[in-house]
């Protein structure tokens, strides 16, 4: 670079302009999304009365709030943005809800895994259900992995210049190495991540970045191992089969949350940045897990 040259900081990229959205066809997606969901949710039944009951409000509700959508965004004089930003939040946990629900049945009628409990079964169908969806989205699509990698390199962008963001921009490059999106077909601003260089830290902190990631994962595995050896020795064998099922569970619905992010936001009338907020999250778990302690009562396993 020559003297003098002034160098240019790279900024995020911009994942409405990469996945070229139509509004036309975000609100088509929805609309039939919505019609084939509340569908299955009202073909499905019999797992418990409550279940059953808020399944067929999940239902009228997907029908009516994407309807309110629709009309929001028809009618000039609407308060488009609160009425798009309430019927996102219903039609996102409703969808949530209704996966879960939907897959529930095919537990009742897998004979007995290995003598596992509801929890355990249900997480295991939930993790093989989600990443196989995953999977077979991004050999058909080829662009949940591109998008995967476009988001770790936002993030290393609000962290740049110290250890969290240059190992997010090696995962970024990572990820968008193995997307099967053929390079010539990447925008220029995805291609250039390549040449993005990441900024020189203090050896100081890559290294107290390094304890900090090694001590926070050694502590996530250690609370596991000493609870299931809590529950293995110490308490009976169904509290250690319910800790074991909760556990696969979490390992499921963690991705089920990305992976409706992605959906709605890569194919509805909504932002990619509206989707992502982790505190957004905790409510959902607590719904999933309350909706699987309710169909457990109710689904003779």
């Amino acid at each position: 670079m020559a003297e003098g040259e002034a160098t240019t900081e790279p900024t995020k990229i911009d994942l409405e302009k990469v996945f070229q959205k139509n509004p036309n066809q975000t609100v088509d997606f929805e609309i039939v999304f919505a019609g084939l969901l509340a569908t299955l949710l009202l073909t499905v039944s019999n797992i418990s009365p409550i279940l059953d009951f808020l399944s067929v409000v999940g239902a009228i509700s997907l029908l009516f709030f994407t309807m309110l959508r629709r009309m929001a965004l028809d009618n000039p004089f609407a308060h488009e943005e609160y009425l798009m930003e309430v019927s996102l939040t219903v039609i996102f946990i409703t969808t949530f809800y209704s996966i879960i629900y939907l897959v529930m049945p095919v537990v009742e009628r897998i004979p007995n895994w290995l003598n596992a409990n509801f929890y355990l079964s249900l997480g295991a169908l939930l993790f093989v259900v989600i990443y196989g969806v995953a999977i077979v989205y991004e050999i058909s699509f080829r662009d949940f992995i591109l998008w995967a990698g476009i988001l770790f390199y936002n993030r290393h962008i609000d962290s740049r210049g110290n250890a969290t963001g240059d190992r997010l921009l090696l995962a970024s490059k990572w990820i968008i190495e193995h997307s099967l999106a053929s390079p010539e077909s990447l925008p220029d601003e995805v291609s250039k991540i390549n040449d993005v260089e990441a900024v020189e830290t203090n050896p100081l902190d890559k290294a107290g970045s390094s304890v900090g990631i090694v001590l926070g994962i050694s502590a996530f595995i250690g609370i596991i191992v000493i609870s299931v050896a809590i529950a293995w020795f110490v308490v009976t064998g169904a509290v250690f089969a319910f800790g074991l099922g909760f556990a696969v569970l979490m390992l499921s619905l963690i991705p089920l949350v990305g992976l409706t992010e992605f959906w709605f936001a890569r194919y509805g009338n909504t932002s990619f940045k509206e989707l992502t907020n982790p505190s957004k999250r905790f409510p959902l778990y607590i719904l999933a897990y309350l909706a699987i302690a309710l169909a457990e009562a109710g689904i003779p396993i």
